[in-house]
């Protein structure tokens, strides 16, 4: 009995000290928010409360057939590779199809047909591309490569609502896949950072009727302060290293006890 209860306090040991490496995953280094890329018509700038930052990119609501576009330059980006996570609204009145490319390669093409429980662009329909099981993983970017973002309405009210690009350095031995799922915000199990945002955005249209944004991207630059929080990975640490210190006076009291 003795030697069952020292296995399992050593067992609880090692996973409170393997648990805060396994569970951590890396924040992004770079967010792009939809509304600050270059849009083409029908695209168009829309608001809405289920986004991170109450701005979506969107076709109009006429049932078009048509394609937009979204680009921006990764300027923000060192050269090496990336997993990129998607996040929109996937809507179940309509199936439109996304394609992602960057540098001029496609690196996701899909359609939205997942058709989560609302016809509107809400959190039950706010979702991202990992947790449909898409994986755009490690991507090659260059610094200055175009992201391009296409959305293709087929003809319904599926209107191609994107909130956000984000992008993770690629690094197997060491970043475990994001897993989000809860809109707009996502927590992760490391440090809090702090973004930092540049750049004004300017609206214009042309003749065409066209719209066309530019902005800067929003980068996820690492702060000083890591707001006072701890990471998911630390606090479970804390935890069952508290419990396997509380069972190890408990069995040395009881030992004790037995003695006497």
């Amino acid at each position: 009995m003795k030697r069952l209860i020292c296995v399992t306090l050593m067992m609880m040991l090692a996973a409170a000290m393997l648990i805060p490496m396994t569970v951590s995953a890396a924040d992004p280094v770079l967010i792009v928010n939809a509304e600050t890329m270059t849009l083409t018509a029908p695209y168009q700038m829309g608001s809405n409360g289920a986004a991170s930052n109450g701005r979506v990119i969107e076709f109009p609501g006429d049932g078009t057939t048509s394609t937009g576009t979204a680009t921006i330059k990764l300027d923000d980006l060192a050269n090496g590779k990336y997993d990129i996570i998607l996040y929109y609204f996937d809507e179940n009145d309509g199936q439109g199809t996304f394609k992602i490319e960057v540098g001029g390669k496609t690196v996701l093409e899909f359609k939205a047909k997942d058709d989560l429980p609302s016809g509107s662009a809400d959190a039950a329909t706010y979702t991202n591309t990992v947790k449909q099981g898409m994986w755009m993983e490690s991507v090659d970017i260059k610094k200055g490569d175009e992201l391009k973002l296409s959305y293709t309405q087929n003809g319904d009210q599926e209107r191609g609502r994107v909130d956000k690009i984000e992008f993770y350095k690629a690094d197997p031995a060491t970043t475990a896949r994001p897993t989000t799922t809860a809109p707009p915000t996502t927590t992760r199990a490391t440090t809090t950072r702090a973004t930092t945002t540049t750049g004004a955005t300017t609206t214009t249209s042309g003749g065409d009727g066209a719209t066309t944004t530019n902005a800067a991207a929003t980068t996820a630059a690492s702060s000083n302060d890591d707001g006072g929080g701890l990471s998911t990975g630390v606090i479970i640490g804390i935890v069952i290293g508290a419990v396997v210190v509380i069972g190890a006076v408990v069995f040395f009291v009881m030992k004790g006890k037995k003695k006497s």
